[in-house]
C-alpha cells in the first residue's frame, strides 16, 4: 500500500495517513507514503519501520517494498493536483489499481489550495478510481455510481490520554490566570475558514468588552494578512505554528473548545480534524449542527451552533461560563462519543473492506485516464 499526501506532516491530513498506515502494519499490511517534502517530519508521530519518502524520491524510482515489488494499490489522500498526477504516474509504472480519499468539498476550498486546480482532470480521476474514501458521507454526492466507497471517520490521537503536565503549569507558561476562561482553537487561518474565525475573535471581543475574562488562545498558522483579524490585545495568546504533541496539551489548558462555523457547502463536506481531540478531551465542545455534529445530541454531547455568527458563540460561551456542570456533563458524554466512534481502529476496518472491494471491480474502474 502506497499512500499520497498532499501535505507534509505539518499538516493534519497527513497524520491521517499515518495512523492509518501504521494500523495496516499492525494488522500485516506493507505500506508507504508519500509527502510532498520533509519525509523526516514523521518523526513528529514517530519512527516507523516502514518506508516514507518525498513525492520526489517516489517519481524517480526510489519507493521500496520489503519484498522487492512495487504497491499493489496507491490511496491518493485528495485529488488535487500533485496527489493526481503523481498517483496517475506510479499507477502506469506498476500496473496497480488506486483509491481516492476526499476531505473537503474541492469546489469549496479551491481559493485555499496552494496548487493548480483542474476541475476536469479531477472528475475524470475520480471516475477512473477503483475506490473511494470519504471524511464525511455528504462527500459521497461526488462520487461516481459504479466506485465503490467508505466513510472514514479520523481517529483521536491517544497521546491525549497520556498524563502529561498538569493543568495548571500548561496553562502558566501560556500566560493565563486561574481565573481567566480559555477558549482554545488550535488551527490555520485561510481563506475558505476566515468568515468563520472573524466570527470567533468577535465573539471572544465582545464577552471580554462585557467584562468576562475570556481569552482565546490559538495556534496555527495565518494564509491571510494579521491585518484582516480582529486586534484582541490582552485577550488572546497567538502560539504560531506549534508540535502536535503541543497542541494535545494545550487542550488540558481549555476550559472550553469552540469549532465555530454552521452548515453549509464548506462544512457540510469536511470533518475539521481538531474536532476528535476536542471530542476526546473531556472539556465542553462547541461546534456546527453538520458534520460531525450531526452525529452529536445538543447540551448532551456538545453545544451545536445553526448559525456560527457572533452573537451565538457569545451565547454559547456564556451558557458554559456560568453553568460548569452541564459543561463537566458534556465533556464526559463528549468523550465517550470519541471513544466509542472515533478511534483508529474502527476507522481502519472500513479502509480494509473497501481494499477488498477495491480488489473485485470492473474493468472500467482499472483503467487509467490518459
Amino acid at each position: 500500500m502506497l499512500f499520497v499526501s498532499h501535505c507534509d506532516f505539518t499538516g493534519n491530513s497527513a497524520y491521517h495517513v499515518y495512523a492509518i498506515a501504521t494500523e495496516l502494519e499492525h494488522r500485516g499490511w506493507s505500506p508507504a507514503i508519500a509527502v510532498p517534502g520533509r519525509p523526516l517530519g514523521v518523526r513528529e508521530f514517530g519512527r516507523p519501520s516502514f518506508q516514507v519518502l518525498s513525492h520526489r524520491a517516489a517519481q524517480r524510482g526510489r519507493l521500496r517494498f520489503p519484498d522487492g515489488s512495487g504497491p499493489d494499490l496507491v490511496h491518493a489522500f485528495t485529488p488535487r493536483e500533485p496527489v493526481r498526477r503523481l498517483t496517475l504516474d506510479l499507477v502506469r509504472r506498476y500496473g496497480c489499481r488506486y483509491v481516492v480519499h476526499l476531505e473537503d468539498n474541492e469546489i469549496a476550498v479551491r481559493d485555499s489550495i496552494a496548487s493548480t486546480y483542474d476541475p476536469d482532470a479531477i472528475e475524470v480521476f475520480l471516475d477512473h478510481a477503483a475506490g473511494m474514501t470519504v471524511i464525511v458521507d455528504r462527500l459521497f454526492e461526488l462520487k461516481p455510481d459504479h466506485v465503490p466507497g467508505a466513510r472514514v471517520w479520523p481517529g483521536y490521537d491517544v497521546a491525549i490520554d497520556e498524563p502529561g503536565r498538569p493543568r495548571r503549569t500548561i496553562r502558566r507558561d501560556v500566560g493565563l490566570e486561574d481565573s481567566d476562561v480559555a477558549v482554545v482553537y488550535p488551527g490555520h487561518v485561510h481563506e475558505a475558514n476566515l468568515g468563520e474565525v472573524l466570527s470567533l475573535y468577535q465573539a471572544v471581543r465582545s464577552m471580554r468588552a462585557d467584562g468576562r475574562r475570556l481569552v482565546l488562545v490559538r495556534s496555527g498558522w495565518n494564509s491571510v494578512p494579521p491585518s484582516r483579524l480582529p486586534k484582541l490585545g490582552t485577550g488572546i495568546r497567538d502560539l504560531g505554528w506549534i508540535r502536535r504533541r503541543r497542541v494535545v496539551e494545550l487542550l488540558r489548558a481549555a476550559d472550553i473548545l469552540v469549532q465555530p462555523g454552521a452548515p453549509g457547502s464548506f462544512n457540510d463536506y469536511r470533518f475539521p480534524s481538531k474536532l476528535p481531540e476536542f471530542l476526546a478531551s473531556g472539556r465542553p465542545v462547541v461546534l456546527p449542527r453538520t458534520n460531525i455534529g450531526l452525529h452529536l445530541e445538543d447540551r448532551v454531547e456538545a453545544l451545536l451552533l445553526d448559525t456560527g455568527d457572533p452573537e451565538e458563540i457569545c451565547e454559547k460561551i456564556a451558557v458554559l461560563d456560568s453553568d460548569p456542570d452541564l459543561g463537566a456533563r458534556l465533556g464526559e458524554r463528549g468523550r465517550e462519543f470519541a471513544v466509542r466512534e472515533l478511534r483508529w481502529e474502527r476507522s481502519v476496518d472500513r479502509v480494509v473492506d473497501l481494499y477488498g472491494q477495491a480488489r473485485d471491480v470492473g474493468a472500467i474502474a482499472l483503467s487509467t485516464p490518459a
